[in-house]
């Protein structure tokens, strides 16, 4: 049903839906995590919303939203997504809201827009014979996103894989991203150098490398356990039939898929760096499921399989949220 609204032309119920849904998602009560490891812009934020719930809702409120109307647009402006189908603004904190630690501001939440900015910018490059700004300005951003949540240094994967999937291989482009990748830290490490506690920071920064473990809490309620059940069958679901119909897309949106698809097995193989930000991580794996799920269902007929999904997504949510306001 909630599909079949969604691949309609009716906007106006579209966005009625997505606003009430948005409107729940905001009305629970959202806690500061507290910053664990070397996490420096986040340590910042979160010495400035500490002890402050009114800052801590809104700073909630404004990332939830840019990351989410941010990705719809530069996704529809890339050809991912159909325009007037809104999917992305339903399925993404439908996805991102199915476990009870989603209602946390955390170095996760923080770095996410800076993520989306930065793969927006990297999309950019495919089109262009020149694109030293973008390259630059793509691993700027999400160089800073990393000093949000240091985990995600290891972007610079990413990003060099990018440059083999949308262009061809040029030795220059990748000093140039790896060179602007490095600017914000030095610019870090000098301050602290000036303030006297290198060593101590670095030292900070160098566990993030070693603190490599998997801490699953296998102990789960019977609901917890059919829910993840569910969410890992709807994700391998939704990435084969996407890739068992690439073939049809244009070869500009297969390399897109193809690099959001790496993204995801990206964010899933950084887990075991997260460590204690490992509950919060996963905000990331399932916001990606929901960017390759929307692209999907733009193309797909009636289908009562991926529609009890999505019921049931909503109503674990509604059954989350119950227990998180009454708790």
């Amino acid at each position: 049903m909630l599909l079949k609204i969604f691949n309609g032309r009716n906007v106006f119920l579209q966005l009625i839906i997505v606003v009430m849904y948005f409107l729940l998602v905001i009305s629970m009560p959202v806690r500061l995590v507290e910053n664990s490891g070397f996490n420096p812009l986040y340590l910042s934020f979160y010495n400035l919303l500490s002890g402050n719930p009114i800052l801590i809702k809104i700073s909630f409120i404004i990332l939830i939203i840019i990351s989410v109307l941010s990705t719809q647009f530069f996704s529809i402006s890339f050809g991912l997504m159909k325009r007037l189908h809104y999917h992305f603004l339903l399925i993404a904190p439908l996805m991102m809201f199915s476990y009870v630690n989603a209602w946390v501001v955390s170095p996760v939440l923080f770095s996410l827009p800076l993520v989306i900015l930065g793969v927006q910018l990297l999309f950019g490059i495919s089109n262009k014979d020149r694109a030293i700004e973008e390259l630059a300005y793509s691993a700027i951003t999400l160089s800073l996103a990393s000093l949000f949540y240091t985990v995600l240094i290891w972007d610079i994967v990413i990003l060099i894989l990018a440059l083999f999937l949308f262009r061809q291989f040029n030795l220059r482009e990748v000093l140039i991203v790896l060179s602007s990748y490095v600017i914000p830290y030095i610019y870090l490490f000098s301050w602290y150098f000036m303030k006297g506690n290198l060593s101590i920071k670095f030292n900070e920064f160098i566990v993030v490398f070693q603190n490599i473990r998997i801490d699953f809490n296998m102990h789960q309620p019977f609901l917890e356990t059919v829910m993840i059940i569910a969410i890992l069958l709807f994700s391998i679901m939704i990435v084969y039939n996407v890739f068992a119909n690439i073939r049809n897309k244009l070869i500009q949106i297969r390399i897109y898929t193809s690099f959001l698809f790496w993204g995801l097995v990206f964010s899933i193989l950084l887990l075991p760096f997260a460590g204690t930000m490992m509950p919060y991580h996963f905000i990331l794996i399932l916001f990606c499921v929901a960017i390759i799920a929307s692209i999907y269902f733009a193309e797909l007929k009636n289908n009562w399989l991926f529609e009890g999904f999505i019921l049931l997504f909503l109503l674990h949510n509604f059954y989350l949220m119950y227990q998180i306001y009454y708790a």
